[in-house]
C-alpha cells in the first residue's frame, strides 16, 4: 500500500504555527503543545506541524507572523531609519566642511596677524 502525502494549505499551516505559540505557555514542553494542535487540526501527525514551526522560524514562545498593522509600522520604521541615517551622513559632510572651512580660517588669520606684525614692526622701526 503506497502513503500519500497529504496536503495542508498555508492558511492551517500559519494557524497551527500561531496555535502552537499561543499554547506553549500551557505545556510543559512545545512537543505537548505541537501534539495538542496537531490533534484539534487534525493533521496526521505532529512531526508535520514541528516542521511547520521550525520552518516558519517561530519558536513556540513568540509569534510566526506580523499583523498587518505590525508590518506596516515595521515599514514605516525601516523608512525612518534610512531617513535618519541619509540626515546623519549629510551631518557629517556638513561637519566635515566646516572643519575644512575653519582651518583654512586659522591659517589665514595667522598669516594676516604675521604681516600686521610685521608691518607694526616696521613702523615703529621707521619712527623717530
Amino acid at each position: 500500500m503506497s502513503q500519500h502525502a497529504q496536503r495542508y494549505s498555508p492558511e492551517l499551516r500559519d494557524r497551527a504555527v500561531q496555535m502552537v505559540a499561543e499554547t506553549k505557555t500551557k505545556h510543559r514542553s512545545d512537543w505537548a503543545a505541537i501534539v495538542q494542535v496537531a490533534e484539534q487540526l487534525g493533521v496526521g501527525a505532529p512531526e508535520t506541524v514541528r516542521r511547520w514551526v521550525l520552518h516558519a522560524g517561530a519558536s513556540p514562545a513568540r509569534p510566526a507572523t506580523l499583523t498587518a498593522g505590525e508590518a506596516a509600522e515595521v515599514d514605516a520604521l525601516k523608512r525612518e531609519n534610512a531617513e535618519l541615517a541619509r540626515e546623519r551622513d549629510e551631518l557629517k559632510h556638513a561637519n566635515l566642511e566646516l572643519r575644512r572651512t575653519n582651518a583654512e580660517l586659522l591659517r589665514v588669520n595667522g598669516i594676516l596677524r604675521g604681516v600686521a606684525n610685521f608691518f607694526l614692526t616696521e613702523s615703529e622701526r621707521l619712527e623717530p
